[in-house]
């Protein structure tokens, strides 16, 4: 689920994978998923305004 909601969000931002911005990204989306965000479209909501 996170790594479909890290994929919209490198997409949307025409990054690669392996680029350091992909992996701030993938942190983010980590950090709030274990601080109880559990549904990839409130993730993806909460992605898009960072």
């Amino acid at each position: 689920m996170l790594e479909g909601v890290l994929h919209k969000a490198l997409e949307e931002r025409n990054l690669s994978v392996g680029s350091k911005e992909a992996e701030e990204l993938a942190k983010r989306i980590i950090v709030l998923h274990q601080t109880g965000h559990r549904d990839p479209l409130q993730i993806w909501e909460m992605m898009r305004t960072i």
